[in-house]
């Protein structure tokens, strides 16, 4: 891949877990900047700024003592230490199971179920007043009414991202049985869901959530307690005395043969709008109500009538999980296992900083190596790096890998860039400029060669214009040279990701509609029933 596709696809992969967690880990210096602002400006310069009197920044940090603070007073504050402690005296703690797969095994020839666990232990501690003059900020930047709808979502998906990490403590989990394998399988609330299943059995393993809240262990059990159903998954509870509600997880069961799907998430089935920057996936993840990209929980729930079963694989944080579980109910997305990234707070940038691609291309091929005999349907987007990403697992695993489906959201809008920049070019260019820039040189000259200075000028008029510019920036202006369009870019990308993958294997689609009837798709669920 050439540097210049290397640089637009880097520059479209912004993934929404860098895009939440730049914003969160400058939201507390941009909000204690503003409430000190006044009195800093006022003292540096002299001139009154703009009051923030009134505001509700102000109204909450005069009520903590901190209006009219420098930024350096308030670090040291009185009032910045007691912001700090939660109101209240117990931190809520809890557990997220996340939603995991089972596969067949034998041992000692004996069938098996070797069902995977992995969750994290958190406190979600009572609303602190640093967290209150964040939000307020947050609330006026973002022009949310307070109790608006948007308001009410920007609290329930913020709040994960204030959460603590519970380490080092002991847990267990156990099996529990099985629950209706529909969009609210995922929600804990489901009648079904939080009541005590009636079992012959019941299984149960010890974790302990180490230095970053996370646990990650297996159960395994006789398939003669344990038969697959093709409409239930399989229930998991988490034990810990101090959980202040009650937390399960699901557990779908997949045979040893079979179609199964590896879907992102952001822009393949839900709506995000990654190509338009940070401010745009803030908004679509924190305030807006989510929308599936149209007909894809259709297009799923297809798949899964023929015995599909769908791993949603995403580089958002875990902590967005909550939203996605309501966007799943939502549409009677089918459930399946999910696979997000871990953000660890003790070491942000490296986490969020990693080699573009690597959770994906570390957790996709975990779990088609726990299916050798599946075959494998991987749908994504241009939007970030699922074409470059799905291109070295087909290369990995060519013989598993059925059809790489790839949403385009990317030729539109470059499409339009080149014509924003064409009418730039345009006027730029318009001939009262060039008439100027031509009748300046020329008037220079004239006066050089009355003056019987004429080579002197034109030495010096040709310095202005001939710069030290390297080649592949000169060839980029030269209007002899063809410069490739962002068009042009987007569709060598394309080709160079596609090439080596058997005819019939990829396919570009910007409606879901193209791809309800795909052949090669249809040919593999029937032959792999």
């Amino acid at each position: 891949m050439s540097p210049e596709s290397q640089d637009e696809n880097s520059a479209a992969a912004g993934t929404l877990g860098q895009s939440i967690t730049d914003a969160v880990s400058s939201v507390t210096d941009a909000v204690t900047n503003k409430l000190s602002l006044g009195n800093d400006q006022q003292q540096s310069t002299g001139i009154p700024s703009q009051s923030l009197e009134g505001t509700t920044e102000h109204k909450v940090a005069e009520s903590v003592g901190m209006a009219g603070m420098t930024a350096h007073d308030m670090a040291g504050s009185d009032a910045m230490t007691h912001m700090l402690h939660n109101e209240g005296s117990e931190h809520e703690q809890e557990c997220m199971l996340f939603p995991t797969y089972g596969v067949p095994t034998m041992i000692d020839d004996q069938p098996h179920w070797k069902i995977s666990i992995s969750g994290w232990l958190y406190a979600d501690p009572p609303q602190s007043r640093l967290e209150s003059v964040l939000m307020a900020a947050v609330r006026r930047v973002a022009h949310v009414t307070s109790d608006s709808e948007e308001d009410k979502r920007l609290r329930e998906r913020s709040n994960m991202f204030f959460t603590t990490t519970v380490r080092n403590m002991q847990a267990a989990v156990r099996t529990v049985g099985f629950v209706p394998a529909q969009g609210q399988a995922y929600k804990a609330e489901g009648p079904e869901f939080g009541q005590e299943l009636i079992t012959d059995f019941e299984s149960e393993v010890q974790v302990n959530s180490g230095e970053t809240g996370c646990f990650e262990s297996q159960i395994t059990l006789q398939a003669d307690h344990v038969h697959a159903q093709p409409d239930k998954v399989f229930k998991l509870q988490t034990i810990y005395d101090h959980l202040t509600v009650p937390s399960y997880g699901v557990v779908d069961l997949i045979p040893e043969k079979g179609v199964s799907i590896i879907s992102d998430i952001d822009d393949t089935i839900k709506i995000t709008n990654i190509p338009d920057g940070k401010e745009v996936i803030m908004e679509y993840t924190f305030l807006k109500d989510t929308e599936q990209v149209d007909g894809m929980a259709e297009l799923y729930q297809k798949w899964a009538s023929l015995g599909g079963h769908v791993h949603y694989v995403s580089n958002g944080p875990w902590q967005l999980f909550p939203m996605l579980e309501n966007f799943f109910a939502k549409y009677n997305f089918p459930p399946g296992s999910a696979h997000l990234r871990f953000i660890d707070r003790s070491d942000v940038l490296s986490t969020i900083r990693g080699k573009p691609g690597a959770h994906k291309l570390e957790a996709i091929p975990k779990i088609m190596k726990d299916f050798p005999n599946r075959k494998f349907i991987l749908i994504g987007d241009t939007g970030e790096l699922d074409p470059e990403v799905y291109q070295k697992i087909y290369q990995q695993f060519p013989d598993q890998v059925v059809k790489v489906l790839i949403h385009d959201v990317t030729s539109e809008r470059a499409f339009k860039a080149d014509q924003e920049a064409e009418a730039r070019k345009a006027e730029a260019s318009k001939p009262g400029k060039k008439a100027y820039l031509t009748s300046l040189r020329e008037a220079i000259g004239l006066h050089a060669t009355v003056t019987g200075q004429a080579s002197i000028a034109s030495s010096a008029v040709d310095a202005v214009t001939t710069t030290e510019q390297p080649d592949e920036q000169a060839m980029s202006t030269d209007p002899n040279v063809p410069v490739p369009t962002k068009v042009e870019l987007f569709e060598k990308r394309i080709v160079q990701v596609s090439e080596g993958m058997r005819p019939g294997v990829f396919r570009l689609y910007k409606d879901p509609k193209e791809i309800f009837d795909d052949e090669v798709v249809a040919t593999a669920f029937k032959e792999n029933q």
